[in-house]
């Protein structure tokens, strides 16, 4: 079976971590909310501040 494509496991977040770096937040306040609701990253760890910025840019690069 395929893995799904890190873009794709992450574009539901896409809106979420947009409107909160343009709201002012830091990756690391991005980062420990995501973990306060349950979400992981692609490989089942608790998401980090690099981990916030890389998916951010992605979503960017996609807006």
């Amino acid at each position: 079976m395929r893995r799904k494509s890190t873009r794709e496991a992450y574009s539901f977040l896409f809106p979420t971590i947009i409107e909160m770096r343009d709201g002012g937040e830091s990756f690391r306040a991005i980062a420990n909310r995501l973990n306060t609701d349950g979400h992981t990253t692609t490989r089942g760890k608790p998401w980090t501040a690099t981990a916030a910025l890389r998916v951010y840019r992605m979503a960017r690069a996609e807006a």
